[in-house]
C-alpha cells in the first residue's frame, strides 16, 4: 500500500524540482550563448565562473530537496528550513534571481507547516 504525500510536501517538491530542472536546462543555454563564459570555461578562470557555479549549486540543492522531501523526517525538514532561509536571502540579494525569493518563501512556509504537523503527531505519540 502506498502512502499519499501531503499537499505542503507536494508544493515543496514541485517548487524545488522546478527550480532544479529550470536551471539544469538554462545553464547549457547560458554557456552556448555567451562567448566570454565559454572562454572562461576553456581557460579555467573560476573567478569569472562564480555566478555559473552558484547556479549549479542551487540546481543540485534543489534537486536533492525535491528527491528527499517525500520521506523526510523532522531532522531533514529542519535541514531544509536551514537550507531555504539563506538560499532565499542569497537569491533576494541577486539582481537576476530576485523573483525566486517569494517562491522559496512559499517553500519555507510549507516546510514549516509540515514541521508543525509532525510536532503534533510527535506530541500525541509521546503522551
Amino acid at each position: 500500500m502506498t502512502q499519499a504525500i501531503s499537499i505542503p510536501r507536494r508544493v515543496v517538491r514541485v517548487i524545488h524540482a522546478g527550480i532544479g530542472g529550470a536551471f539544469l536546462v538554462l545553464v547549457p543555454i547560458a554557456i552556448a550563448g555567451d562567448k566570454n563564459l565559454r572562454d572562461a570555461i576553456a581557460q579555467g578562470n573560476w573567478s569569472r565562473l562564480r555566478y555559473l557555479v552558484f547556479v549549479l549549486i542551487l540546481c543540485a540543492l534543489s534537486v536533492v530537496v525535491a528527491l528527499t522531501v517525500r520521506r523526510a523526517n523532522s531532522v531533514l525538514l529542519i535541514a531544509f528550513i536551514l537550507l531555504d532561509i539563506p538560499l532565499a536571502k542569497m537569491v533576494w540579494d541577486s539582481k537576476k534571481l530576485a523573483l525566486l525569493a517569494p517562491v522559496l518563501a512559499v517553500s519555507l512556509v510549507c516546510i514549516l507547516i509540515e514541521m508543525a504537523k509532525s510536532m503534533i503527531v510527535w506530541r500525541k505519540q509521546a503522551a
